[in-house]
């Protein structure tokens, strides 16, 4: 709703269809509430505003990666860290200074998400560790959805997460 007009034709037409006045008062706060998500939510009880916890923050992040693995975004995924940044696992460790040097490394994770034919990442965040100021380690565990609406097998991963003016950065992967 992009103004009190429209917001005003949406009560009436929710108040006509059987909705009483109670209801609209929640219709009109919930249109409310979700036209400023994002940026400031009141508290009904307290009646004051606060911003997203760092752990919305963090969540929305990773349903972005997430969206961007899936999707097999290369340059969405490349935007997702920090410069310079590290991948480290038991057999290797890469280190990356561009992200260009970061989409190639995704390039042949894409095709793996296609042959499992994986469509959706969810990100469960099992623990946060604040480091300093800004950096977070971020024990995440991934669930993945395939093409026939089916869980599949999803993997464990730490993040050290660099909270920068633009969001959250990731700085280092590390399995488990």
């Amino acid at each position: 709703m992009s103004t009190s007009t429209e917001l005003f034709h949406h009560v009436v037409g929710h108040r006509e269809a059987g909705g009483g006045l109670a209801a609209s008062s929640i219709v009109v706060r919930n249109l409310i509430w979700r036209s400023l998500e994002g940026v400031w939510e009141r508290s009904p009880a307290a009646n004051l505003c606060a911003v997203k916890t760092e752990l919305d923050v963090l969540a929305d992040f990773f349903n972005q990666y997430g969206a961007a693995l899936t999707a097999g975004d290369v340059p969405g995924i490349a935007a997702c860290y920090a410069m310079p940044g590290v991948v480290v696992s038991d057999n290797y460790s890469f280190a990356f200074n561009t992200p260009v040097a970061v989409a190639l490394s995704f390039l042949g994770a894409s095709p793996e998400y296609q042959e499992r034919e994986l469509v959706a990442a969810h990100a469960q965040i099992r623990e946060t560790q604040r480091l300093t100021g800004a950096l977070t380690l971020v024990a995440v565990e991934w669930e993945y959805l395939d093409s026939q609406g089916r869980a599949a097998r999803g993997e464990r991963y730490r993040y050290l997460i660099r909270m920068a003016d633009r969001g959250p950065l990731i700085c280092a992967v590390i399995p488990g």
